[in-house]
């Protein structure tokens, strides 16, 4: 358990490292992100002090028993902020976070010296948060259950309409949550009474779900590419040996160019590498180099990234305004309602339905 607490430690600063150091368009979102990892390293290492040594410093203990109070703030900030482009967190946003002053303050009055203040060996004594059932208890497993209800609000409302790996991302961090509150409730009804040790198990049940809660963290972050820019640039080295002249390469982008404006290639469900290179009369190779090094973009993004355009000049046209979201996307040459909500939400950094809001405010 003890190795366990020490490694989630690290590895939740090392994401942070990660967060802050390798993404380039970093939003409000990983910087909670970020905040979030750092009290949870946090919480789990002073879990692991006090359990390795039996003593810790009164003020670091106290910081740690109120931190259960940050586990709801910090699961719906981060779903609000990520689910709303550009959303910013404001000073009425730390409304939040008053519980978890308010436990610090609370411990701090009502610590004692059972021993004379003078004497060397004195020691304020607190009662930990797993071992004072209050009123802070009992606003703990309200409150937090609240915060898990708000976020899957505002998921089920905003980002599970945008579908694929960042719906799975979101719907994760609330049922980890979840499980760390059921860990909390458990932990606390435990009557100590009938085994310490019984209940001893339920406390360090809660920091196993905080290191899955990490490692989840860990997980998909990796697979969704959460730590680096959202739209990867093609790297141009890997055609440093080509043969492709650049006169060639400017021909080849005009004809393309040219191409999508009068055909609308894109609008065809249906077009890969291959069919586009043939009706421009070029070598499927040669088509792919110049779209990579011409715009950036893989084949897929370059002509997801003109449906987009499409799609958001119909929602601009009143010709098309009986034609939902999907019908729009349809038309424009994607073929289901989850690709063209993952496609829109990386290049455009926001939803559809985010996008159309937009205009019609």
């Amino acid at each position: 358990m003890k190795t366990i607490l020490i490694a989630t430690s690290i590895q939740a600063w090392f994401f942070i490292i990660l967060i802050l150091s390798t993404k380039k368009s970093k939003q409000n979102y990983d910087y909670l992100l970020a905040a979030w990892l750092f009290i949870i390293g946090l919480h789990t290492l002073l879990y692991y002090v006090m359990h390795q040594t039996s003593s810790i410093n009164f003020y670091s203990a106290i910081i740690n028993a109120a931190i259960p109070f940050l586990q709801g703030p910090f699961l719906y900030l981060y779903v609000r902020t990520k689910s709303v482009r550009k959303s910013k967190i404001s000073w009425t946003d730390m409304i939040h976070f008053i519980p978890f002053i308010a436990f610090i303050v609370y411990q701090l009055i009502n610590s004692y010296v059972p021993y004379d203040q003078n004497a060397p060996d004195s020691k304020y004594i607190y009662k930990s948060f797993f071992q004072d059932f209050n009123v802070f208890v009992i606003f703990f497993l309200i409150s937090l259950p609240i915060y898990i209800w708000l976020s899957y609000s505002v998921y089920r409302k905003r980002l599970l309409s945008y579908g694929g790996e960042s719906s799975v991302w979101i719907k994760m961090l609330i049922l980890f949550v979840t499980g760390i509150w059921i860990s909390s409730l458990l932990s606390f009804l435990a009557p100590e009474f009938i085994n310490h040790t019984f209940q001893l198990g339920f406390n360090s049940l809660v920091f196993i779900s905080l290191t899955g809660f990490v490692y989840l963290i860990s997980y998909f972050g990796i697979k969704q590419n959460i730590f680096h820019t959202d739209i990867p640039k093609i790297s141009v080295s890997k055609y440093a040996k080509s043969k492709l002249s650049e006169d060639e390469a400017h021909r080849i982008w005009s004809l393309l160019k040219e191409h999508i404006k009068k055909v609308k290639p894109h609008l065809d469900s249906e077009v890969d590498p291959k069919k586009l290179s043939s009706q421009i009369d070029v070598s499927t190779h040669k088509l792919s180099q110049v779209i990579n090094t011409k715009s950036g973009l893989s084949f897929n993004d370059f002509i997801n990234k003109h449906r987009i355009e499409a799609v958001k000049n119909m929602m601009k046209s009143e010709k098309h305004q009986h034609l939902s979201l999907l019908g729009m996307a349809l038309e424009a040459g994607f073929t289901s309602k989850a690709t063209f909500n993952r496609a829109f939400k990386k290049l455009e950094n926001c939803t559809p339905s985010q996008y159309l809001d937009q205009l019609k405010s």
